[in-house]
This record gives C-alpha cells, structure tokens and sequence, in this order.
C-alpha cells in the first residue's frame, strides 16, 4: 500500500490526553501548517491506544480512508 498511513503518533503529554482520551471521534482533520490556505485532509478515525511507558509514552491513532482533501497538490 504504497503512499499511506494506518497509524498516526503523538506523544502522551498533558495536551493530547486532554484531546483524546475519553472522547469519540468519527474523522481527524490533519493540516499542513497554520497559513489560510494550508493542506487539508480529512481521514476516518478508526480507534485509539495508550501506551504509558513513564515519560515516553505515546499514543497510536488507527487511521481509515481518507474522506476528503482540500487544496493538495500532486
């Protein structure tokens, strides 16, 4: 499966607990920096897991198909 994703990682701070954990979700919006005119796309959101391994504990966002994507440019 060339050129995808099925598992995005962020780190397990206090900003993605607050974010993720005890919430539910039905698609991630992901963008590609903060400018107006930045890429977007929008994926199915498919599950969550915690990994607590002290301070290098992460999180595994499973990812689906990609629902949408604005301004991309091949």
């Amino acid at each position: 499966m060339a050129g995808t994703k099925r598992i995005e990682y962020r780190s397990r701070t206090p900003y993605w607990c607050r974010r993720l954990e005890g919430r539910r979700y039905n698609f991630i919006k992901f963008r590609n920096g903060y400018a107006t005119k930045a890429q977007e796309m929008l994926v199915e959101f498919l599950g969550l897991r915690s990994y607590a391994k002290g301070r290098n504990g992460y999180y595994d966002i499973w990812l689906g198909k990609i629902l949408k994507i604005k301004r991309w440019r091949d």
